[in-house]
């Protein structure tokens, strides 16, 4: 009797030690799926990082380039003013010229 109740309380250590090792198993499984969603999600904020620093490069660049260009413009404007002024005014004078010549007919 003593044996038959020693043998029971072995197979119940071994039972629950079973369980108890399913138990942490499952737990170390749960925590080692909530530590990969955790690093997919910081890889995921880091790629969405580094593109919208990507992104921001790129704006800066074409506000660059856009201002550049606008410089660039209102200085060929300008030329293009005083050009146009200049024109204008050899015609005016080539124009009085004319009118001299036939108001002394």
């Amino acid at each position: 009797m003593k044996k038959e109740k020693l043998l029971q309380a072995k197979e119940k250590f071994i039972e629950l030690k079973s369980e108890h090792e399913k138990v942490i198993l499952n737990r170390d499984k749960k925590m080692a799926e909530a530590e990969k969603r955790t690093r997919d999600k910081e890889s995921q904020t880091s790629s969405e990082l580094a593109r919208s620093k990507k992104l921001n490069v790129d704006v800066d660049n074409k506000i660059n380039d856009y201002n550049k260009r606008l410089v660039f413009l209102d200085k060929r404007k300008e030329e293009l003013e005083k050009l146009h002024k200049s024109q204008v005014q050899q015609l005016e004078v080539l124009i009085n010229k004319k009118l001299k010549k036939t108001n002394t007919k």
